[in-house]
């Protein structure tokens, strides 16, 4: 595992939703370099596609994207909005939590 996506794993398993800008911002790395991470993180079993997250969950259920902070569940109005655009979704997987979980 590189720098860079140990970096990725250490921000994202923070338990918060971050958008791909946020992630190179916050780590000043540009798109090339968070895709060639992503593509090795997918690969290794460290995040999952959204689509293969449905599927290992067993359908197509209607989720909810809870906004920057990760506030589901603390009542924020963002937690209502279906999530439409799912095919940059990345999901965290038990294998990245287990290793990376603080």
């Amino acid at each position: 595992m590189t720098d860079i996506e140990r970096k990725i794993m250490e921000f994202l398993v923070t338990g918060k939703t971050y958008s791909d800008e946020a992630i190179m911002k916050n780590l000043g790395i540009n798109q090339e370099e968070l895709e060639k991470a992503f593509d090795s993180l997918l690969k290794d079993g460290y995040i999952e596609t959204y689509e293969d997250y449905l599927k290992r969950m067993g359908g197509e259920e209607e989720h909810h994207s809870c906004g920057i902070d990760g506030c589901c569940g603390g009542g924020c109005s963002g937690c209502g909005t279906p999530i439409t655009d799912k095919k940059n979704v990345k999901v965290i997987t038990a294998k990245a939590l287990i290793e990376f979980e603080l």
